[in-house]
């Protein structure tokens, strides 16, 4: 029984947007951690 594989092509990222959504305590660190993602919307 013979089977081929796909050829290995190179795969391109997919560049759509991510949405999270971070909950927590207070003064836990939320708005730091918002604030290292590329390109953040912080809504207070």
């Amino acid at each position: 029984m013979a089977f081929t594989l796909p050829a290995n092509k190179p795969q391109v990222p997919k560049d759509t947007p991510r949405n999270f959504f971070i909950y927590g305590e207070t003064m836990s660190g939320k708005s730091y951690l918002a604030n290292e993602f590329p390109n953040p919307i912080v809504l207070n």
